[in-house]
């Protein structure tokens, strides 16, 4: 199949994401970035390299599916911006149900937005886990708070 920049793919939900129960957080967040990664057809392995030096050369791709966003032929995001949720991994502590690794049984949580913010509500899968709940506000107050965002914890 020929990757052709700026055409949309369906993208099929991906069925690995398994649970391992580990004794603590990072290897349970480290099953996840391990499981959750697109293949690419190695003649087009070179192109991704160039693509990610370029797009996202500082990030290690830990709780992002970034060949999965390659392979889509999605545009990447303007500099600066937000990556699309469809590639986060469910270690990334905004995993949401948009992603295509989000399942009935490890499903994302749910991004509401207005105008100018947004309000993200972790699934209860996510709350289950008070140290994921603890790496989530860290990372919300300081990526999300300052834009005014909102984190919603209370039981629906």
């Amino acid at each position: 199949t020929k990757l052709v920049p700026g055409t949309i793919v369906e993208v099929p939900r991906n069925p690995i994401v398994k649970v391992v129960p580990l004794s603590t957080y990072r290897q349970r967040m480290d099953v996840f970035s391990n499981t959750c990664v697109s293949q690419i057809d190695p003649m087009y392995e070179g192109y991704f390299i160039a693509w990610r030096n370029k797009h996202c050369p500082n990030d290690s791709g830990y709780d992002y599916d970034y060949r999965g966003y390659f392979n889509s032929g999605m545009p990447p995001p303007t500099k600066g911006l937000h990556w699309l949720d469809i590639y986060k991994k469910p270690n990334h502590p905004t995993f949401s149900n948009m992603s295509i690794y989000s399942t009935p049984e490890h499903p994302g949580g749910r991004w509401l937005n207005n105008n100018t913010t947004a309000t993200f509500r972790p699934s209860a899968w996510m709350k289950a886990d008070p140290e994921r709940i603890e790496e989530l506000k860290k990372y919300w107050a300081k990526y999300e708070a300052p834009k005014g965002n909102k984190l919603y914890l209370e039981e629906e």
